[in-house]
């Protein structure tokens, strides 16, 4: 018995025994974390503030993205073959390379791991290359630039730690914190080189190396203004000199200012289909006039030169012009072109009306669906505010949340004339800058349609248009005939229209694409006549134009609209052909019904790739190609 006692004495010495892995977790640091992290990173290594943030917001979508867990990958890409795929399957953190022993070496220095590299792998994010962490290190540059700071244990997970070794990165590749910019610049030449070491490493004069740190300088932009809330104290600093610079003379100067005016938008603007060329066009031009004007603004107040107040003025009303019109045709590459805070702010006050400003306002949306005569179609949004003003939405990277008409919404971003430009993809309860967001505050919900359809035809024309020769009796035939009956038969008795029309009416508008102006005006020409709460449905017959490309739009459900007998909940359109495939098809829109599209992939019912998307794809029914019928009410 002594001997075995002895022998499972030795036995079980002998036996290994691992310090315990801690569990893996990380949260998104708060705003003020980031600011404070940045701070203190610039103090120490002189990298340009907004650079940093910038960098953050470019790596990880400013914390909300560090990658996916070694099962989120490993699911995510077992029936797909993207780029983000090929390049998990190839720089797999599990794989024979460097980046995997610094990987494991990361782990286990942070605890991540036991003494034996044994890790609960299933918790720890990272990206499709195994970059690590709220900058996006791969483990083996980590590993070298955290090393060889002595004094702590760096973790890529916090954010101190990430941005600090961010920073010193940059600064052993060149980037310099004191190098002079040029005018409207942000970062600097040796910063831009530095960057883009950073992302491509070695190989970094590619082109994809060089957009990366392009992309960096547009967040730089909007991230010296979270700075300045935030209380950057350089920057405030800098703002406050520049304040009492431009008060030593602006009391006369601003008196002086004529100021811009409204810029026209019948030819580009709501309702307008856009063409590519058009499209890609207008972002150089803008890019050169905010160049422009921000150039002269900076003359002037080293000057002092009130010679130069007409010139500021001129540049002013041309970037307004091109910002405008960039607004309907790429309202994402527009937030790239706003102005920062300071320069708004002393802008301005030289050139009245020229330049955008943040705004946060809330209203009802009016959406309205517009089918183009070529087979495209969008969605336009207008937000009617509490006063019964109308302001055209311009949701940069789309909307994150389904709007409908009659919904009540917030709104932050930037309103110039009757333009509002903010991004769609954020809510307000997130960190963001001038680009802002959008929030629904309430639903609104449309009951099934049946029964009687009560509509109102209203007949308007322009002041610079012939009256058309289209007259009552051709209208009321269609809708109160031909698309009567054709809901009845698809409703199988349960839909039936009747109502009212009017007109021709002339309302003091020139002739234009924009249909929620002209619906307006069209109230205010019968409302002395018609109880508009008799109608659920009011189509606008008018010659919209001439550049529109579209045979009618519609509000998807119904919306509250003021009127003189009170607020009341009808669903609008406006025709500009009125023949029966458009009134009946945008009457559908009305009722809540959407387009039918189609998915075609080529050897299988669906597939990850290999899929043609068709709005309009479905052959069964009037809304896809087909020629009639669509599915049964």
């Amino acid at each position: 018995m002594k001997f075995l006692s002895i022998f499972l004495l030795v036995f079980l010495f002998s036996i290994p025994h691992f310090a315990e892995a801690k569990q893996f977790l990380v949260k998104p640091p708060t705003t003020q974390e980031v600011v404070q992290a940045i701070t203190s990173a610039s103090a120490v290594t002189n990298m340009r503030p907004a650079m940093l943030y910038a960098l953050y917001g470019q790596e990880t979508s400013y914390g909300k993205n560090l990658g996916k867990t070694e099962r989120e990958w490993s699911a995510f890409c077992a029936n797909r073959n993207t780029l983000d795929c090929r390049n998990w399957k190839r720089y797999d953190c599990k794989a024979d390379n460097k980046n995997a022993k610094s990987y494991d070496d990361i782990l286990r220095l942070l605890g991540y791991a036991d003494s034996a590299g044994n890790a609960d792998r299933s918790n720890i994010p990272t990206s499709s290359t195994c970059a690590l962490g709220f900058t996006q290190f791969e483990p083996a540059t980590w590993w070298l630039i955290s090393s060889s700071r002595i004094g702590k244990t760096y973790d890529p997970w916090n954010i101190q730690d990430a941005v600090l070794m961010t920073a010193y990165y940059l600064k052993d590749h060149g980037a310099n914190g004191e190098e002079i910019l040029g005018s409207g610049e942000v970062i600097g030449i040796k910063d831009r080189l530095a960057l883009q070491q950073y992302y491509c490493g070695s190989n970094y004069q590619r082109l994809a190396c060089q957009e990366y740190a392009a992309a960096i300088e547009i967040k730089a932009r909007h991230a010296l203004e979270v700075l300045l809330k935030a209380g950057y104290e350089k920057q405030l600093e800098r703002l406050e000199g520049e304040r009492q610079q431009l008060n030593k003379d602006l009391g006369t100067a601003a008196t002086a200012s004529i100021g811009c005016k409204e810029v026209p938008t019948e030819e580009f603007g709501f309702g307008v289909q856009h063409n590519l060329k058009a499209t890609e066009s207008i972002t150089p031009l803008l890019d050169k006039a905010t160049r422009d004007l921000l150039k002269a603004y900076r003359i002037y107040r080293a000057a002092e030169d009130k010679n130069l107040l007409k010139e500021i003025q001129q540049f002013g009303e041309a970037r307004k012009a091109y910002i405008v019109k960039s607004l309907y045709l790429d309202p994402a590459k527009t937030l790239f072109s706003l102005l920062l805070a300071q320069d708004r702010e002393g802008i301005s006050r030289l050139a009245p009306q020229c330049i955008e400003e943040e705004i946060t306002i809330e209203g009802m949306i009016d959406a309205l669906h517009i089918d183009f005569e070529e087979g495209a179609s969008e969605t336009q949004y207008i937000l009617i505010t509490d006063d019964g003003n109308y302001v055209t939405l311009h949701p940069a990277g789309g909307l994150y949340v389904p709007l409908e008409s009659g919904m009540r919404v917030r709104i932050k971003g930037v309103r110039i004339d009757k333009e509002i430009l903010f991004d769609g993809t954020r809510s307000l309860f997130e960190p963001h800058d001038v680009s802002g967001g959008i929030d629904v505050i309430k639903e609104v919900g449309n009951p099934p349609v049946t029964g009687e359809q009560k509509v109102l035809v209203v007949m308007v024309n322009f002041q610079n248009t012939k009256e058309p020769s289209l007259t009552k009796e051709a209208v009321r035939n269609i809708v109160f005939g031909e698309v009567d009956r054709y809901y009845r038969e698809i409703s199988y008795d349960k839909i039936f229209l009747t109502g009212d029309v009017l007109g021709w009416y002339r309302i003091p508008l020139k002739q234009s694409c924009n249909t929620s102006l002209a619906k307006l005006e069209a109230i205010r020409a019968v409302d002395s006549f018609v109880d508009f709460k008799n109608y659920g449905r009011l189509l606008i017959v008018a010659p919209f134009g001439p550049s529109c490309g579209w045979g009618g739009l519609s509000d998807i459900g119904k919306k509250t609209v003021r009127t003189g007998d009170g607020n009341v909940l009808i669903s609008s359109a406006g025709i500009r052909s009125a023949t029966f495939s458009t009134i009946a098809h945008e009457l559908g829109h009305q009722f809540g019904t959407h387009h039918a599209d189609s998915l075609m992939c080529k050897n299988s019912a669906i597939a990850d790739s290999g899929c043609v998307y068709d709005e309009y794809g479905d052959p069964t029914t009037s809304w896809g190609i087909g020629l009639r019928n669509m599915s049964a009410i």
